[in-house]
């Protein structure tokens, strides 16, 4: 696999070197799927990708995304640039790990947003410095699903039953239209399944064209990212909680 400096999972350049734009995401989805924990420079997760309380960045060091956008984390809780699927793959891994206190300060900065929005109001790869602010990601029952995996726990079940019909509908949409992100959509169904699973999330898993998942998974690792290795963790997560 293809890592960089303490660890980290990046973007394969035409010179050989990665881009961090989406460490940050790729990182959650890696340390979900394998369970193993990675040091980033002596620092755990939370403390190499979280400079500010509750909020994170795609990657600390400007250097390692274009135009240093991947570090920009302003005070406040509105301005950013971690996007709808950064999120899902920073739940996730923190899910995984039993860090609930991490989920709610999470959920906290989500709170200002009323759970709507994410805050990547920085457009990707613009210099933070001169780039005209953008709205943010919409979020909605499938973050606020995830959010309550992690601080509920069993008593999870009870909102996620409705929560989890937004993935539902997903999984029905994707098999007829397929998807741009089929990351995003493989970590919440797996995390459902695994963590406090619904009747929802079970008909979501029993409906979803795992198929077709698996190839979308391929292609989208296995193309311009270049880390062919990160699509076997998924196809074997998903052989093995389908059995």
């Amino acid at each position: 696999m293809n890592v960089g400096k303490c660890n980290e999972l990046g973007q394969v350049q035409a010179d050989g070197s990665l881009e961090g734009g989406d460490t940050l995401n790729w990182e959650g989805h890696r340390r979900y799927l394998t369970g193993e924990n990675y040091d980033y420079c002596e620092q755990s997760f939370t403390e190499f990708f979280s400079p500010r309380w509750g909020k994170y960045v795609r990657h600390p060091r400007p250097e390692a995304t274009n135009n240093g956008f991947g570090a920009y984390c302003p005070a406040g809780p509105w301005g950013g640039v971690i996007s709808r699927d950064q999120l899902t793959g920073v739940l996730a891994c923190l899910i995984s790990e039993g860090k609930t206190y991490e989920v709610f300060k999470c959920f906290i900065i989500s709170l200002f947003s009323l759970g709507l929005v994410s805050y990547n109001t920085t457009p990707n790869g613009h210099d933070p410095r001169t780039a005209r602010r953008k709205f943010p990601d919409v979020t909605g029952p499938n973050i606020w699903a995830l959010f309550s995996r992690g601080l509920l726990g069993r008593l999870s079940i009870l909102p996620c039953l409705v929560l989890d019909i937004q993935d539902l509908l997903t999984v029905v949409l994707y098999n007829r239209t397929g998807s741009n992100d089929p990351i995003s959509l493989a970590i919440r169904v797996i995390v459902a399944r695994e963590y406090h699973q619904t009747y929802t999330s079970q008909l979501a898993w029993w409906l979803l064209d795992k198929k077709r998942l698996k190839a979308d998974i391929d292609r989208y690792w296995m193309g311009w990212r270049s880390q062919p290795e990160m699509a076997d963790l998924y196809r074997d997560k998903i052989s093995e909680l389908s059995y």
